[in-house]
């Protein structure tokens, strides 16, 4: 029995690095929104998402997005006053399209839509459903690209607008009725590095982007919108295949009205650390992994991602700074380190990596750090500590 579970994990851990390496990563997209205490979640499996999301629809919390895969989730979450009810499960692609149907007649339309694990062959749809005013119909369709764009002409014609895409092989897109999207484009790219660059061109052309997703082979999704009301919030997009990649995105660009509000891709990584210390532990007992692993738990805000994130200390005083002591905020670099958006030596602004401008919604604004010079503010283009002159020394 040991045997078969050490087998399991080594042949999971096998097929999540096959996928990631054969497919895409996981989409991020952070805009300003009027969403409050925004929190994320993930896990490497052993505690069931169904439960996390549980919880947090019972405290009040709404659910904005949800991935799963065989051996990992990640789901993002806010508070404030929550007036909608939502209800979490999962279905089959067999069932899928039948609970949708079943489930706009009781007033509940889709808001999430994941691809998740496979049961009996069949992949199963890890699904959030929202109570909704306005939305009077939802339809849906799993199909190849070249199906899904001769399919929407006519739907889009008829007052539907896409709301949530998902894929596997093939692309899951939900269109509903009654929206208050106005425009919208709908695009599929070879990899993330075409789709990031049509992305800069649509903001360019006053386009937002409302969905991003990529399907097991790498193939990227992606829908743009304007809004009927006319707004424009700032956005942000990364496609990242690591997860303390995930953490520094969401940690620098998190904060002061904006937030995470979208996910799309695949969330196959874990913690490293992790999964090794699993391994050891199913090698020594099962029960020291079976239910005991915890979902971890992030904020919108750097201070809750890691360390690293939260600015290095400023401590030692006189006395220290004879010591010849490293300096304690650039550990003896020299370089510039005065906080977590500081530049790594280069001199060039972090917020807009020294181009001087930002891609935001529309046209590219100036860098609002450096005020277009492109320099970093810390260092003022100069790359050196500001605490220690460039010395190193404390």
């Amino acid at each position: 029995m040991l045997k078969k579970k050490v087998l399991f994990i080594l042949l999971s851990l096998f097929i999540c690095t096959l996928v990631h390496a054969k497919g895409g990563g996981l989409v991020v997209l952070i805009e300003q929104s009027p969403y409050s205490d925004v929190q994320y979640y993930y896990s490497n499996g052993w505690e069931a998402i169904e439960k996390v999301v549980k919880k947090e629809l019972d405290a009040g919390r709404k659910i904005l997005a949800v991935r799963k895969t065989p051996f990992t989730w990640f789901a993002v979450t806010a508070g404030g006053k929550v007036k909608e009810k939502q209800i979490h499960t999962s279905y089959t692609t067999d069932e899928i399209f039948q609970e949708i149907e079943q489930k706009a007649a009781q007033g509940f339309y889709v808001t999430s839509l994941g691809a998740g694990a496979t049961y009996k062959r069949n992949i199963v749809w890890s699904a959030v459903f929202t109570k909704k005013s306005g939305v009077t119909d939802q339809v849906v369709k799993y199909a190849k690209a070249n199906e899904i764009l001769k399919w929407r002409p006519a739907l889009f014609d008829m007052g539907y607008r896409i709301t949530e895409i998902s894929a596997a092989k093939k692309w899951m897109v939900v269109m509903s009725k009654d929206t208050d999207i106005d425009k919208q484009l709908v695009n599929f790219y070879r990899d993330e590095n075409e789709m990031i660059s049509d992305i800069k061109q649509k903001w360019a052309d006053g386009y937002l982007v409302q969905l991003a997703d990529c399907n097991t082979v790498g193939t990227y999704m992606a829908v743009y919108c304007t809004y009927k009301d006319g707004r424009k919030p700032g956005q942000y997009i990364r496609v990242c295949f690591d997860l303390d990649v995930v953490k520094e995105f969401i940690a620098k660009r998190t904060g002061n009205g904006y937030n995470i509000t979208k996910l799309g891709g695949t969330f196959w990584f874990t913690d490293k650390q992790e999964v090794m210390g699993d391994l050891m532990g199913v090698l020594g007992s099962v029960t020291n992994i079976i239910g005991m692993k915890k979902s971890h738990k992030g904020g919108g805000t750097a201070t809750s991602v890691s360390t690293d994130d939260t600015g290095t200390s400023s401590t030692g005083g006189g006395a220290a700074t004879k010591s010849g002591k490293s300096c304690s905020a650039c550990k003896g670099s020299g370089k510039c380190s005065a906080n977590r958006n500081s530049c790594p030596g280069n001199g060039m602004c972090s917020y807009c990596n020294g181009d001087g401008f930002n891609y935001t919604a529309g046209t590219p604004v100036k860098c609002s750090a450096c005020k277009g010079s492109g320099k970093c503010k810390y260092c003022n283009g100069s790359g050196i500590c500001s605490k220690c002159r460039g010395t190193g020394k404390a």
